[in-house]
């Protein structure tokens, strides 16, 4: 005998359920034939008033555990019902719990940065996990270098065979305007196609499943259209930024920095977990932005203050690349022999480009954390629940 499920929600299907309770609750009125309806064995599902039901002379009595008689059958709609309400009331139960945390931990500088240190030793960990995903910063950056490589040149031949673009009446000329968007659109995807394979492959060990490298690249892949549009968005802010900060240049040096500081700060906070909910929630750039600027206006995000913690720190562990590149320096001069001293001025350089892909991939895991933490209310697998909450507090 074939076994139904009703359609409930998106996530949620009532059933199994044989013809004859089907047709009983019919009868009773818990469903009616508007009710989507499915079987195994059927392609889709389709209105129950559309599938015929066996209607023997008899109906047969349901045995259930002995008994000869049809035990009443419970609403699977009301049922339906009652666990959604209770879902999202243990929803919002955490998500004010976590607000609370967040909005009553007054921390100070110190705490900011012990919070900071306690998010970046997390993300940390999920590195450490599976230390393959370095590699996508790795070529992330070893892609951006090439881009620049590759642009450059062509823009160099350009400019030499027009010299006049530099003159007084040529700098404000559009095709400056053009290779600027070119080039900002090109570095933009290659930087937000590797970070988006981050966030695939990170958000999965964060929901307790593997993904490799592999893995990851191909779901950015499937999200190339979105992930070339939040490109477009990107290089056409940054062109702005550009155009205001030379417009602002020729009256103040100190107000165009400043200026195109407060909207590049703006900007960034605004756009904070648009790329995590573009690659998880398969939406497009204009929707992933909505959905980050919706969470600022919900809880007042401090994941500015997570980045500006992450700086610090950043800051402080940079202090051993600059000594062995001042010690490299000095015992180059000093000895003139660049041989010790050439060893430690390489060894300050490899530290930085160290620091620089760590920092770009504890940004990424970062972001996608804070994601999952904003969206369910709850830290996601590996990471603190006391330090994400310390990344959010609500509103005043």
């Amino acid at each position: 005998m074939a076994s139904y499920y009703i359609y409930v929600d998106e996530n949620q299907q009532a059933g199994p359920y044989h013809e004859e309770q089907l047709r009983e609750m019919l009868a009773a009125g818990q469903v009616t034939g508007e009710h989507y309806v499915w079987k195994e064995g059927t392609s889709d599902w389709v209105p129950l008033s559309t599938v015929p039901l066996a209607r023997p002379g008899a109906p047969a009595k349901l045995k259930v555990q002995g008994r000869a008689s049809a035990p009443e059958i419970p609403n699977p709609l009301l049922r339906a019902q009652e666990a959604r309400i209770k879902r999202e009331e243990e929803k919002f139960q955490q998500t004010e719990k976590a607000l609370a945390v967040g909005a009553g931990s007054k921390l100070g500088f110190r705490g900011r940065v012990s919070n900071a240190w306690c998010l970046m030793k997390d993300s940390f960990a999920i590195l450490w996990a599976d230390k393959t995903l370095l590699l996508l910063p790795l070529i992330s950056s070893a892609s951006a270098l090439l881009v620049l490589i590759v642009f450059a040149v062509p823009a160099a031949v350009f400019y030499t065979a027009h010299p006049q673009l530099f003159q007084k009446e040529g700098v404000n000329h559009p095709i400056h305007y053009v290779i600027a968007f070119l080039f900002y659109f090109i570095n933009y995807s290659v930087i937000i196609f590797f970070n988006a394979a981050m966030v695939a492959c990170v958000s999965a060990r964060m929901q307790g499943q593997a993904c490799t490298v592999k893995e990851g690249l191909k779901l950015a892949v499937s999200r190339l259209p979105a992930i070339l549009g939040w490109a477009a968005m990107s290089a056409t802010v940054g062109l702005i930024l550009d155009m205001i900060d030379r417009a602002l240049r020729e009256r103040s040096q100190f107000l165009a920095n400043l200026v195109r500081s407060l909207i590049g700060a703006a900007w960034t906070l605004v756009a904070f977990l648009a790329l995590p909910t573009l690659v998880i929630e398969n939406v497009g750039p204009i929707a992933a932005l909505k959905s980050s600027i919706q969470l600022l206006r919900k809880t007042w995000g401090e994941q500015i203050v997570g980045n500006v913690g992450f700086g610090i720190i950043f800051m402080l562990l940079a202090i051993p690349g600059f000594f062995l590149i001042f010690l490299g320096v000095f015992l180059g001069a000093a000895s003139h022999s660049w041989v010790v001293g050439g060893f430690l001025l390489g060894g300050g350089i490899l530290y930085f480009i160290v620091m620089a892909l760590a920092q770009s991939a504890v940004r990424v895991v970062y972001q996608t954390a804070l994601y999952f933490y904003a969206h369910d209310g709850f830290a996601p697998q590996g990471f603190s629940e006391a330090a994400l909450a310390g990344s959010i507090a609500a509103k005043a």
